[in-house]
C-alpha cells in the first residue's frame, strides 16, 4: 500500500492536468460564444447537452457514470455562464 503523501502528490499532479484541461475547455467555449454571437444563436442547447451526458455515461464504468455526469453537468453550467458573459460584453 502506498503512503498517504505519495497518493496526495499523485492527486496534485492529476489536479494540475485537470486545471490545464479546464482552461483549454473554457478557451474553446469562448470561441463557441463568438460563433453563436456572430450567427445569432442562443447559448443553451438542450439536445447537445443531453447527447453529451449520454456520451459521458457510456464512456465510464458503471460505478463512475453518475459522478461523471454530475461533473459534466457542472462543466456545462460553467460553460453556459461564461458564454453568456462573453456574448453580453460583445453587445
Amino acid at each position: 500500500m502506498r503512503d498517504l503523501q505519495t497518493l496526495r502528490d499523485e492527486l496534485d499532479g492529476i489536479d494540475r492536468e485537470i486545471v490545464a484541461l479546464f482552461a483549454r475547455r473554457m478557451a474553446v467555449c469562448d470561441e463557441v460564444a463568438d460563433y453563436k454571437a456572430a450567427h445569432g444563436l442562443g447559448v443553451p442547447d438542450a439536445s447537445r447537452e443531453k447527447e453529451k451526458l449520454s456520451s459521458v455515461r457510456a464512456q465510464c464504468e458503471i460505478d463512475l457514470a453518475d459522478d461523471a455526469a454530475e461533473l459534466f453537468e457542472k462543466l456545462m453550467a460553467l460553460s453556459r455562464a461564461r458564454q453568456v458573459r462573453r456574448m453580453e460584453k460583445k453587445k
